[in-house]
């Protein structure tokens, strides 16, 4: 339907941005996880197997993200997590646990699909929530229309051309 994600069930962007305008009482977080290499991953074994691999992205998502996260699929690839009242701190501790959950390759029968990870997080205080009203993947980077200042988070190895890159080791 118009409020979910048909491959991972997952609330779409339009329901995460309506989520952070009836929750955002605060300073609050937002962590974007892509897979940069999902549209290579899928045309080589096929959308159906590529299908299968990222509903188990969107599952090790939810299932590490904190009780009070809002977890939405926001692009081909692509996830956005809103956390209601999270510091900077505890921001990078769920964006370090998503990269090291999700830089565990999916397994089909045999054949282990490994699509990368990166990881930004943002800090949203102050920053009126109808400003963010879209990301989009664009290879690696991600483009963030608003006014917040996103770290990385990528995989080490990836993370070299992006400026003011945390690596996760």
């Amino acid at each position: 339907n118009a409020t979910h994600d048909p491959i991972t069930d997952l609330p779409n962007r339009r329901s995460l941005i309506a989520a952070i305008e009836d929750n955002a009482k605060g300073p609050a977080a937002m962590l974007a996880v892509i897979a940069p290499r999902w549209r290579e991953t899928t045309n080589t074994v096929g959308r159906d197997i590529g299908e299968r691999a990222m509903r188990a992205w969107a599952d090790r998502i939810k299932s590490r993200a904190p009780s009070d996260a809002v977890v939405a699929a926001i692009g081909e690839a692509s996830f956005g997590l809103f956390l209601p009242e999270a510091s900077e701190s505890q921001a990078l501790s769920v964006g370090r646990n998503l990269i090291a959950a999700l830089s565990v390759p999916y397994d089909e029968e045999g054949l282990a699909i490994d699509a990368g990870v990166s990881a930004a997080y943002g800090i949203l205080a102050d920053v009126p929530a109808y400003l963010i009203y879209a990301v989009v993947a664009v290879g690696c980077a991600l483009v963030v229309l608003a006014r917040i200042h996103w770290r990385w988070l990528p995989e080490c190895g990836e993370c070299a051309p992006i400026p003011g890159c945390i690596c996760p080791a």
